[in-house]
């Protein structure tokens, strides 16, 4: 979640209208909106860095869910702007793809989650999809993609595969798998096998 930084500079831009006569383009009706959302993705961007490696505590879970809920409101209003790019969308479907993945892994893999942290593996401790990707390189990423495979997508020597099928089961480990699978491609981050 700690990603979510790299959009607010593709976001943050002159709010101007790319000639739309529409009135749901009026800079009056798409500025307080667009402001709303700017301080909700800051929102999501501040609890994802605080996150880590951590679980979120409930609340800072639900806080989360609801940014995600919000935020899925903003593509529209962003679309009035002349600076909606091609590098504006990518970062879009890549928050929303983000907030997808957060949704499945509170709502539907909490309790394999809970056993995975139960368990205190060096596996699932020091899990990391994307090893080897800096912060900043991030940015580029999501406009150019990586062409590496996804070789570590599920841990060293695919560990996580091993744990969860082991703890919760194959039909887990697929639901886990999937959305993995579509994280990457969505952020560009590896070469994702299906």
């Amino acid at each position: 979640m700690s990603w979510l930084f790299i959009l607010v500079p593709f976001i943050y831009f002159t709010l101007t209208t790319e000639g739309k006569p529409t009135s749901l383009c009026a800079i009056e009706v798409i500025g307080p909106k667009i402001s709303k959302c700017l301080f909700t993705l800051q929102n999501m961007t501040e609890i994802g860095n605080n996150y880590k490696n951590k679980r979120l505590d409930v609340e800072k879970q639900k806080a989360y869910l609801e940014d995600c809920e919000f935020f899925s409101t903003c593509r529209s209003d962003f679309e009035c702007l002349k600076s909606f790019t091609s590098e504006v969308e990518v970062a879009f479907i890549a928050v929303e793809v983000e907030c997808k993945s957060a949704k499945f892994i509170v709502n539907d893999f909490s309790s394999c989650g809970k056993k995975l942290d139960d368990r205190n593996s060096t596996c699932s401790q020091d899990y990391n999809p994307f090893p080897g990707i800096k912060p900043e390189d991030v940015p580029s990423i999501l406009v150019n993609g990586r062409k590496e495979s996804c070789d570590d997508l599920f841990g060293d020597k695919d560990c996580m595969k091993t744990e969860i099928i082991e703890l919760c089961g194959e039909d887990e480990y697929e639901k886990f798998r999937q959305m993995q699978v579509e994280l990457a491609k969505s952020l560009r981050m590896c070469d994702a096998k299906v």
